[in-house]
């Protein structure tokens, strides 16, 4: 009995060493020389013999069959996760089943910075490699995006300029240009929407943030932004003209900070020399502080302001015209010395 235990144990051990050296053999890498990566999309809903096929399109192996079949005995059929992965065909075929089977996507990271524009978005993502620039201002120009905030938004220069939510985004790579501005337009919408969209306040959740685009570009630091956004709201209030320049860089596309005569001159709805009342869009995407700002504004009688004379980002406010000019003269005097 002993002996037949023995030969029996001695059979089984040889079947296994058999079966992991067939395995071993046909799970093997594609080329253990070429750790050259690769990005490879496995798309949502797809199946293991979908992402073999795609994995023997972009090089990572040679024979479908055995990674459906090692898919199958090392149990991660139907455990795939789609996304971008970066993937070698140095890789033997259970690194490659474990990475897809983890999730662990590539991505690139991107930073909308608070106050940007939708133009200066599109060209940093372009540069970055992300999407390009054409395809991303036609998308947002002309993408179907479901949500309510954007109701109204055709009246603006770039139709979702300010609701591209300021915040470092982790995108995977080959990501549709489409889901890049969803994603940002998702992020506005449960950071901003989702917060203030009851909140009662004197101009609508589409002019509120109007004003916190512009209170984002004018104010030098957050602990101002609720006074510039007290100007803003006073000079609504008596039909004054607002005279933001930083509506004028928005229309020009430029960051100046010197305007000319023939720069506040400029034809455009936007222009806040010419025209009363707030502009037919948002300037900027807003981040949180000003957004908080534009829905409480502090209480004063301020009318003007103008960056201080100790040239480290803070404002003098005043409601005297008189007093702005002297502020004003201060801080020019300072900045040229």
């Amino acid at each position: 009995m002993k002996k037949l235990i023995s030969v029996l144990l001695a059979a089984a051990l040889i079947l296994a060493a058999g079966f992991f050296g067939v395995t071993a053999w046909i799970g093997a890498p594609l080329d253990k020389n070429d750790d050259s990566v690769r990005i490879v999309s496995v798309s949502e809903g797809s199946g293991t013999y979908d992402i073999a096929v795609v994995l023997e399109e972009n090089g990572i192996i040679d024979n479908t069959s055995f990674f459906r079949i090692l898919s199958k005995l090392k149990r991660y059929d139907g455990r795939y996760i789609a996304g971008a992965y970066e993937l070698s065909p140095s890789m033997s075929m259970t690194e490659i089943m474990k990475k897809i089977a983890s999730g662990d996507t590539a991505t690139e990271s991107f930073t909308v910075i608070e106050g940007q524009t939708v133009e200066k978005i599109a060209h940093n993502l372009d540069a970055a490699g992300i999407v390009d620039y054409d395809e991303f201002m036609n998308e947002e120009q002309h993408g179907v995006f479901d949500y309510d905030f954007l109701e109204g938004c055709e009246n603006s220069m770039y139709r979702l300029e300010g609701f591209l939510y300021p915040d470092t985004y982790h995108f995977d790579m080959g990501t549709d240009v489409h889901d890049v501005i969803d994603i940002m337009l998702k992020r506005f919408d449960e950071v901003i929407y989702s917060q203030y969209k009851d909140v009662s306040c004197k101009y609508s959740f589409r002019e509120t943030v109007i004003i916190a685009s512009i209170i984002q570009r004018e104010a030098g630091r957050k602990e101002d932004m609720a006074d510039v956004s007290s100007v803003i709201y006073n000079r609504l209030d008596i039909g004054m003209a607002l005279q933001m320049d930083s509506v004028v860089s928005y229309i020009l596309q430029e960051d100046k900070v010197d305007l000319t005569y023939s720069d506040i001159n400029v034809d455009s709805d936007y222009n806040p020399y010419k025209n009363t009342g707030l502009p037919p869009g948002p300037i900027s995407s807003p981040g949180l502080d000003a957004v908080k700002a534009a829905f409480n504004p502090n209480d004063t009688d301020y009318l003007y302001f103008v960056l201080s004379d100790r040239l480290d980002g803070s404002t003098n406010f005043s409601s005297d015209y008189s007093q702005f000019e002297k502020d004003k003269k201060a801080y020019y005097d300072a900045k040229d010395k």
